[in-house]
């Protein structure tokens, strides 16, 4: 027999938040939120490009929550 180990990787969330002109949004608040757990795992912001990556543990069904005041997502 031969011992076998499966070595799992992150993936990963990438966005581009645009207002309804397509105009990049900075600072938009990104979060993710574990959906059986309902707690937050991580959080980041987009850059002033509306650009922004995020790691999401193996393994885990999540949900993405946008956030910016006047804004709805």
């Amino acid at each position: 027999t031969k011992n076998i180990v499966l070595e799992t990787k992150n993936a990963f969330v990438s966005s581009k938040v645009t207002d309804d002109k397509g105009k990049p949004l900075e600072k938009v608040k990104i979060e993710l939120i574990d959906k059986k757990a309902k707690l937050l795992i991580d959080k980041t912001e987009s850059d002033s490009e509306g650009y922004s990556r995020i790691a999401i543990p193996s393994n885990k069904e999540i949900d993405v929550l946008f956030k910016k005041p006047g804004y709805l997502f």
